[in-house]
């Protein structure tokens, strides 16, 4: 899946001459965090700025606002705020690099350019919104595992895949992921008739069964 596929487009931006209390406005109105700073006619991105940049500068309390606002206090102007230095993306990026430029940088979103426009926004929404959206299906049967012990299984991270197939079942989604520790684990997703079959014979091949969900499955006699 590519960036282009899950990016927000007709993204809000903001310029450099606004001020931090319009564009906190803003993003409150359509509940947003984040804005590229755009320069000129031709748009061209020249920052990044979050609801944290705009907090950072501003007055910490609605008193103090409205005290600033009564004495005639200018609110800052985004310039001040924004980060001028931005990490931008390419549409056809795969979205799970991007998403681990995210989390290595600490940053909730990502401005997507094409050659040197702006044409949209990837967030940390988007990204938990395609990986929920992955997980929904018509699965009868989740199975959490753990690699086994025995070396010459550990070298074999398709035997849960081959054993679902051998019992004839439809396999909805296969992730791994390296857990804190060096743990590996596998969660495999299926349907099918025999789908309650497959712990006991992921467990008999010396997997550590970590989560089984099941789904409207009636046991087999």
């Amino acid at each position: 899946m590519l960036v282009r596929h899950l990016m927000s487009r007709g993204v809000f931006t903001v310029r450099e001459e606004d001020t931090c209390r319009d564009v906190l406005e803003l993003f409150h109105r359509e509940r947003i965090r984040r804005a590229p700073v755009v320069r000129g006619d031709a748009q061209e991105l020249c920052g990044i700025l979050s609801e944290r940049d705009i907090l950072r500068v501003m007055p910490t309390s609605v008193a103090m606002i409205e005290c600033a606002i009564e004495r005639g206090i200018a609110s800052p102007k985004v310039a001040i705020a924004m980060t001028p230095h931005v990490l931008t993306v390419a549409p056809d990026l795969h979205v799970e690099e991007a998403a681990n430029l995210m989390y290595l940088r600490r940053i909730g979103g990502l401005p997507v350019l094409e050659d040197g426009k702006l044409v949209g926004m990837l967030t940390e929404t988007d990204v938990f919104r395609a990986y929920v959206t992955l997980w929904r299906d018509d699965a009868t049967l989740r199975v959490t595992l753990a690699d086994p012990r025995n070396d010459d299984r550990a070298r074999q991270p398709d035997e849960p895949l081959r054993i679902a197939l051998a019992l004839e079942l439809h396999v909805t989604g296969l992730n791994t992921y390296n857990a804190p520790g060096g743990v590996k684990l596998t969660s495999l997703r299926v349907s099918g008739a025999r789908a309650n079959e497959l712990p006991e014979r992921l467990s008999a091949r010396g997997w550590t069964l970590l989560e089984v969900e099941r789904r409207g499955i009636e046991k087999v006699a």
